[in-house]
């Protein structure tokens, strides 16, 4: 299975595996922040969760609304919609791919 990094401004939508390999990987939407003399860090905004229906994203809090900019908005949803597709798309391929 691959993972996703994508990045745009101070958001990243990414990827990483599950410890368990017959599952589907866990996908975060991110903001960092870079100040002055510290380390960059991030919050999780929001992460989808898999279920036998697709999936179903769950926002952290109001964190979204807070931290997303009217601007920003269209673009990060619309990448995170399509990553969860990929996704979604290429453990089918893998998994019929294998009987």
């Amino acid at each position: 299975m691959f993972e996703i990094n994508w990045k745009y401004a101070d958001y990243e939508i990414r990827t990483y595996k599950s410890s368990d390999a017959n599952t589907l990987p866990f996908i975060e939407l991110v903001k960092w922040f870079y100040e002055e003399n510290q380390k960059p860090h991030c919050i999780v905004l929001a992460s989808y969760e898999w279920d036998s229906e697709g999936g179903e994203l769950h926002f952290v809090g109001n964190r979204p609304f807070e931290y997303i900019a009217d601007l920003d908005i269209q673009v990060i949803w619309k990448q995170l919609w399509l990553a969860c597709e990929m996704i979604l798309d290429a453990w089918e391929k893998e998994k019929w791919g294998k009987k």
